[in-house]
């Protein structure tokens, strides 16, 4: 008898990815290039911010790692360097338009302090259009921002309890630096009540279960 053939990331479809079949989307994932990788990896600690939890984390700078080596790795890829789009034009505008606020600024040193900040988005923006260019790549994406969100919601729900189902007057926070404020992160859950809605839909779908 003929072996079966072995199957190839490659040749993973995103129906498989819908389908949840663990074994099928791992391989697809494990063809996906360094890049993908290193990109998934700097939303992880963005969104997570684990190494702030976990000071013994925060040995190295895990988001400027990560970013950077995923914009190097598409650099001195063969793939296409830059995608067409006309948000592209909005996001070179504002960046400029931050540059020049930072130089007639007031008090330029402390705007120039948080340059950095913006810098990062523009870098952020510019690897996400050249790397998630499949439906395959922008599912895995969404699914590691949901599982985060997922955890900082059930980080929320465990401080809401342990108050015995009361409310402190500063609210409940998530991830430390951008969710550490109850504001952003009430806003984020609206977000995450959303995607997960959208998500899940598409999935149910696809399986036929409504």
């Amino acid at each position: 008898m003929l072996k079966k053939e072995k199957l190839q990331g490659s040749e993973v479809t995103f129906d498989d990815y819908l389908s949840l079949d663990i074994k099928k989307t791992w391989l697809g994932i494990r063809a996906e290039p360094w890049s993908f990788w290193f990109l998934c990896g700097y939303f992880f600690f963005e969104y997570t911010q684990v190494q702030l939890i976990y000071p013994w984390l925060a040995i190295i700078p895990w988001g400027q790692i990560f970013i950077l080596g995923a914009l190097y790795l598409i650099l001195v890829s063969n793939e296409k360097k830059w995608i067409s789009n006309p948000c592209n034009t909005a996001i070179i505008i504002f960046f400029l338009h931050v540059l020049i606020s930072s130089l007639l600024a007031f008090d330029t040193e402390r705007s120039f302090k948080y340059l950095n900040v913006i810098a990062n988005w523009a870098i952020m923006y510019y690897c996400v259009i050249c790397v998630i260019t499949t439906k395959k790549r922008f599912y895995v994406l969404m699914l590691l921002l949901l599982l985060a969100c997922l955890k900082m919601s059930q980080h929320a729900t465990i401080s809401w309890v342990q108050r015995g189902f009361s409310f402190q007057r500063w609210g409940i926070a998530g991830a430390p630096l951008w969710f550490g404020d109850a504001a952003d992160f009430g806003l984020q859950m609206c977000l995450y009540l959303a995607w997960a809605i959208a998500f899940l839909s598409v999935i149910y779908k696809s399986n036929g279960i409504y």
